[in-house]
């Protein structure tokens, strides 16, 4: 199950989702939420109940934190938590022992190695996991129109299935700066997925 990718699952619908959530008499189901967005205590501690009755039924929830930047969050990804926010929120997931995996995800063409590297040296310490992945862009997205449009970076298609939806994306692909990315989380004791459903898997064994 995997109800939100990025946007903010903790809004006036979180309550509707933990009521379906503790209603789950299935065994092993997994509840995997990515946010960017900062958590309060009171729905951290209904994340802590949530994951002790999916762990009764052999499953699990997963909360992951997203970056794409470090020094630009305020600027590529507006009104979501400050760098600071999401740092002490990856604190506060795992003192509580929820499953937590950092998302390095989508891996912005215009963003230095460096602040990537400071993103890892920063959160390393708090999990090994980390999901890396690519940028996939709409074409009639002011993002794209803004950053990547004109732009020289290099753009293939491939075929996805997220939130029902099949088909082919394109995105914008950046391999020698995912590679350093990559070879540095592994060179400092981590462990690198290519897609959520990976990192699960590989958590659950």
């Amino acid at each position: 199950m995997y109800p939100n990718c990025d946007g903010n699952a903790f809004d006036n619908h979180w309550n509707e989702l933990i009521e379906k959530t503790k209603m789950l008499s299935a065994k092993n189901i997994v509840v995997s939420i990515s946010t960017k967005f900062d958590i309060s205590d009171n729905i951290l501690k209904s994340l802590e109940e949530v994951n002790q009755l999916l762990q009764k039924n052999k499953g699990m929830l997963k909360i992951s934190v997203s970056f794409s930047c470090e020094k630009s969050i305020g600027f590529y990804e507006e009104n979501t938590a400050t760098y600071s926010e999401r740092l002490n929120l990856i604190k506060k997931l795992v003192e509580r022992k929820i499953p937590y995996c950092t998302i390095i995800k989508p891996i912005l063409p215009f963003i230095d190695f460096m602040e990537y590297k400071k993103i890892i040296d920063d959160t390393i310490g708090f999990c090994q996991y980390y999901v890396v992945g690519n940028l996939y862009i709409d074409i009639n997205s002011e993002f794209y129109q803004k950053f990547i449009k004109n732009k020289d970076y290099l753009i293939k298609e491939r075929s996805v299935s997220w939130n029902g939806k099949n088909g082919a994306w394109k995105m914008v692909v950046d391999d020698e700066l995912k590679s350093k990315i990559k070879e540095y989380i592994i060179y400092l004791g981590g462990k690198v997925f290519e897609s959520d459903k990976d990192a699960i898997m590989y958590m659950r064994r």
